[in-house]
């Protein structure tokens, strides 16, 4: 580990964290001695990342791998789900053909409202048994759960979560308990322990962190660098309208327009000059 830290070469150092799964000590770790920080313990889980895109994008591509559900009739009946105002004012699962292209959010609207209206009569009795809490889950974090928690909620949504863990393990063996399951199930302690998910989730930081990305780097210290990035972004807020300059003094001269006199010369006066 302490070899690949100190790696400089760009392309071994890739060849070698790929394989040990190692970027790098995050600059986290020194929190310890301050404030007892636990990178292992004291780090959130994203639900954005969690719930839509790994919970409800696995278990959907498994029923459509897996044939449990017919996929044009799924989208027929997705066609005919009555969007409320609110939700046509966003982004929809309309389309099963580029939901290689879906985002989090029709994920997320997928199975919760939609998925109670359309998955009624395609699944059979086994399979939405084990479907069913992934809707309530989604219900609790980005719907009911926005209003605040309640220590019932939070034990609620626990229950839930390790019914569904259960049910995946009895219907598809201990090869559907993926690290994302065993997740899960502690996602209601980062909620006792710090407040509502969407005061934390990465949601409203995936636009500003895919432009960061962009950026050359050598990929050490990425926590030092997305910090100083929100920093900046996060000071703009607070400046005043009309003092938003960079602070790089421009190189073109400065110009005193009031002083600058336009003359306009006539083919005599031009002559007369050039031969006096």
């Amino acid at each position: 580990m302490s070899e690949i830290e100190q790696e400089e070469r760009q392309t071994y150092f890739q060849n070698r964290s790929r394989e040990a799964g190692f970027n790098g000590l995050s600059l986290m770790h020194r929190l310890n001695p301050l404030y007892q920080f636990n990178i292992l313990t004291d780090i959130v889980f994203d639900a954005m990342h969690l719930l839509p895109l790994n919970v409800v994008k696995n278990h959907l591509l498994k029923l459509l791998a897996s044939e449990a559900i017919n996929e044009r009739e799924l989208a027929l009946k997705l066609k005919q789900m009555p969007w409320s105002t609110d939700y046509r004012s966003s982004r929809l699962p309309v389309n099963f053909e580029f939901m290689g292209y879906w985002k989090a959010e029709e994920f997320q609207k997928l199975a919760y409202p939609a998925s109670e209206f359309v998955f009624n009569g395609l699944l059979d009795v086994e399979e939405y048994k084990v479907w069913a809490p992934v809707p309530r889950m989604v219900e609790f974090v980005f719907n009911a759960g926005r209003d605040g928690w309640t220590d019932d909620m939070i034990q609620k949504f626990q229950r839930l979560s390790w019914r569904y863990c259960i049910l995946m393990e009895e219907h598809s063996g201990t090869q559907a308990c993926v690290i994302n399951l065993h997740n899960l199930v502690h996602f209601h302690e980062d909620i006792s322990r710090f407040s509502a998910p969407d005061n934390y989730w990465c949601t409203q930081f995936e636009r500003a962190v895919s432009r960061y990305v962009q950026q050359s780097s050598n990929r050490k210290h990425l926590e030092k660098t997305f910090a100083r990035k929100e920093f900046q972004r996060e000071s703009l807020k607070f400046r005043p309208p009309g003092n938003l300059s960079t602070g790089r003094q421009s190189r073109s001269p400065k110009v005193n327009r009031e002083k600058v006199r336009v003359v306009f010369l006539t083919h005599e006066q031009y002559y007369s000059l050039k031969w006096r």
